[in-house]
């Protein structure tokens, strides 16, 4: 799931620094960083939902584990990203760091009040909140209609909008968590990646940087 990005308006742009500023400013000074470790858990499932971050530095996952053990990714969150924003009292999944990262929270309540005197940031609010919808159902249809190497493609795309600068992207998650948020082996998604540097698509070295080399083939997969 792509983390959620404010629509937009002429006179504020859907940039990273908007999304944590909205926080800072509905929140004023009750807004707090914190850093978190790799693997470090920020919230856990069905603990209450008193708090909405963003992404200061680093990635966050949206995890659910099964019963036996097995894990599902629904959603990376990175830099300047607002995540957490629950219409439910309670949390369905778990946010961990990816890597060493650092949050903005502030809390739900100060949130809310702030929305019920100011229809602009309630506006805003709920464009994150429809986003995440979409992104959702998004995330459904690459899990049950796409092949593996769609997948793949469809994630480096995705990766691309978010994180690409001059055609150069540094992966902050390892392979172990792209599997599980395509719903692949890590394996299959190894074989991917390597069939797409062998098509000279792509260029991947070993700290998980991606070179993008044909775009236009990537999109060509991603579509078939």
């Amino acid at each position: 799931m792509v983390g959620a990005m404010l629509l937009q308006t002429d006179d504020d742009c859907a940039c990273h620094e908007t999304q944590i500023g909205l926080l800072s400013r509905a929140a004023g000074v009750r807004s707090n960083q914190r850093c978190y470790s790799k693997g470090e858990r920020i919230y856990a499932r069905d603990e209450p939902a008193h708090h909405v971050y963003a992404v200061v530095q680093g990635a966050v996952r949206a995890t659910h584990y099964l019963s036996d053990g097995r894990r599902h990714l629904s959603a990376f969150h990175l830099p300047g990203e607002i995540f957490g924003l629950y219409t439910r009292e309670v949390r369905s999944l778990e946010a961990e760091a990816v890597v060493k990262t650092t949050t903005l929270a502030v809390r739900r309540d100060d949130l809310e009040r702030a929305a019920s005197s100011d229809p602009k940031l309630a506006w805003r609010l709920c464009n994150i909140v429809a986003d995440d919808l979409r992104s959702a159902q998004d995330h459904l249809m690459l899990l049950g209609r796409k092949s593996a190497s769609e997948r793949v493609a469809a994630f480096l795309l995705e990766m691309d909008r978010r994180l690409a600068t001059d055609g150069i992207m540094s992966l902050p998650m390892c392979g172990m968590d792209i599997a599980d948020y395509l719903g692949l082996s890590n394996e299959t998604v190894s074989r991917c990646l390597t069939k797409l540097q062998e098509l000279r698509i792509i260029d991947l070295t070993k700290g998980r940087t991606v070179t993008f080399l044909d775009r236009a083939g990537l999109r060509e997969i991603d579509t078939s």
